[in-house]
């Protein structure tokens, strides 16, 4: 039998931690599970900044959960259930722009199980009049965009720029470095 243990831990845009275990399997915790059981009991704005080690995970304000914990709340996921899980890196509207006055939002997410894993898009203007979108690529791909480190700057995360420019990383290790830099609560 294998001793099971935690090897990386997503937190997603819709408020849940998806664990990558030892055994190369995943699961998945929600927000509401985690706060119903009083394993987190800090306000939301903390809940990406953790940190854990292979047996649990640890919240800046001492709230945590442990290996058994997690089994007991989580639910076993394959990758295609989450490889449309995202984490947003940046997010910022730079209005008044010359597109719209009040409402012209930059972003960008991570998919960290996507054969694309980065996306960014803008949102412009309100409800159905809004307008903008969003493209998804791999690394390689993004690089070539033109002024793909101009966007990060607008959306607020020039940190990820250096990650992104790294040649000695792969996708992968590309995306967990940005996921632990938020993780260690990057000022966003």
């Amino acid at each position: 039998m294998i001793d099971l243990k935690i090897l990386n831990v997503i937190p997603t845009y819709d408020w849940e931690l998806i664990f990558h275990m030892n055994d190369n399997t995943h699961r998945l915790i929600e927000l509401k599970d985690l706060r119903k059981n009083n394993f987190f009991t800090e306000s939301v704005k903390h809940f990406n900044t953790f940190r854990f080690n292979s047996k649990k995970v640890l919240w800046k304000n001492g709230s945590s959960i442990d290996l058994q914990n997690i089994f007991m709340i989580s639910k076993s996921v394959e990758l295609n259930d989450i490889e449309n899980k995202s984490i947003y890196i940046g997010q910022k509207n730079q209005a008044p722009t010359e597109k719209h006055e009040l409402n012209h939002i930059y972003f960008v997410a991570v998919y960290p199980y996507s054969a694309k894993p980065i996306m960014i898009g803008e949102t412009i203007g309100y409800g159905l009049g809004a307008s903008g979108g969003c493209a998804t690529y791999t690394f390689e791909n993004f690089k070539k965009v033109k002024r793909w480190k101009d966007h990060l700057k607008k959306a607020g995360c020039d940190w990820a720029i250096s990650i992104i420019d790294r040649d000695d990383l792969d996708s992968e290790q590309k995306v967990f470095k940005i996921i632990e830099s938020i993780r260690k609560g990057i000022d966003k």
